[in-house]
């Protein structure tokens, strides 16, 4: 039974702090697979414990996780992490283009702040540009789909520094995401004109000495969302709300590195559900820019999984080879 083994490995996974650690759960996941070659749990998970150590097998374990889930978020990351420590910058810079139009938050992550992402900035934008073209122009592509896609393309070049959605675009976005745009391209300040949130926000910035608690009023506020708003005011509060939303953040104030556990993990063939099982990608994320705009953030799983892999197919002639296994007689 693998899903058992498959529990056991990922549970280990999850421990591996160290080379051995690692190297005893990379052997049991390679066991579970060579039993239930399909599951994408274990490809994702070998493809992290194997990247500090070969990026090339790691390279190999994403791709075969991908091949399995082309739209799963972090995967496309590590695929661009592991050709990256190969040199392979063209590759990492698809692979990341890609991470951002499964997973369109991801181009708000605190990530693109620091080497190695901070220098492919410009390019991976670009990138996303040319894949986002090829998307929309694919005949798989339901045309029911295409409205919110170029929403999500226009989201994205917008936070890139670039220009803000046209009214084309905002067709496919959602109504308070439509509001908040009309908003930030009038640079209006009226508190009835935008979302709620944002409107405590330009009163804190508009009374920074009482500006912690104008923000303690919004409901749910995270203090280290707090914390990356004043330390952005303190920097600048003359700046629009455009800009201060993608501002990086200040000295690190509000950042948080969180790791999940996805819900599900059907074992002894989808007859009992077994329990959720840990994502090895420890996700850094700026509590200020999700609690301000994520609201702006556009839905994944827009791309259907066979454009995706004609979109990977496209841009990597590479022969495919699958990852090599370990001897286990």
């Amino acid at each position: 039974m693998p899903y058992y083994r498959s529990h056991h490995a990922l549970f280990l996974a999850a421990q591996a702090h160290d080379r051995p650690a690692r190297t005893a759960a990379r052997s049991e996941l390679e066991i579970s697979l060579a039993l239930d070659p399909l599951q994408e749990p274990c490809e994702a998970s070998l493809g992290w414990l194997w990247l500090p150590d070969d990026a090339a097998q790691a390279e190999q374990h994403f791709r075969a996780a991908l091949a399995l889930v082309p739209d799963r978020d972090t995967l496309h990351l590590g695929l661009a992490y592991a050709r990256l420590a190969q040199g392979n910058t063209i590759g990492a810079t698809s692979a990341l283009a890609t991470e951002c139009i499964v997973n369109p938050e991801f181009v708000a992550s605190p990530l693109w702040d620091y080497p190695p992402l901070k220098e492919l900035h410009s390019a991976v934008a670009s990138e996303t540009d040319r894949q986002f073209a090829a998307i929309l122009s694919h005949p798989a592509l339901p045309a029911w789909r295409r409205p919110a896609l170029r929403y999500t393309s226009a989201f994205i070049r917008w936070w890139h520094e670039g220009a803000m959605p046209t009214a084309e675009e905002l067709a496919g976005a959602g109504e308070i995401q439509r509001r908040a745009f009309l908003a930030l391209a009038s640079g209006t300040t009226v508190p009835e004109r935008l979302p709620p949130a944002w409107s405590e926000l330009a009163a804190a910035r508009a009374h920074p000495a009482d500006a912690a608690a104008i923000l303690q009023r919004i409901p749910g506020i995270p203090p280290t969302a707090i914390d990356g708003a004043l330390a952005r005011f303190a920097v600048s509060s003359s700046e629009s709300l455009a800009d201060l939303l993608r501002r990086p953040s200040p000295g690190g104030h509000g950042l948080v590195s969180t790791s999940i556990e996805h819900g599900h993990f059907a074992i002894m063939h989808c007859n009992l559900d077994g329990p959720g099982y840990p994502d090895l990608h420890p996700r850094l994320r700026d509590s200020f820019t999700d609690t301000f705009a994520g609201l702006l953030y556009p839905p994944r799983w827009l791309v259907p999984g066979p454009v995706l892999v004609a979109l990977a197919d496209a841009g990597d002639t590479r022969p495919q080879h699958p990852p090599a296994k370990a001897d286990h007689r």
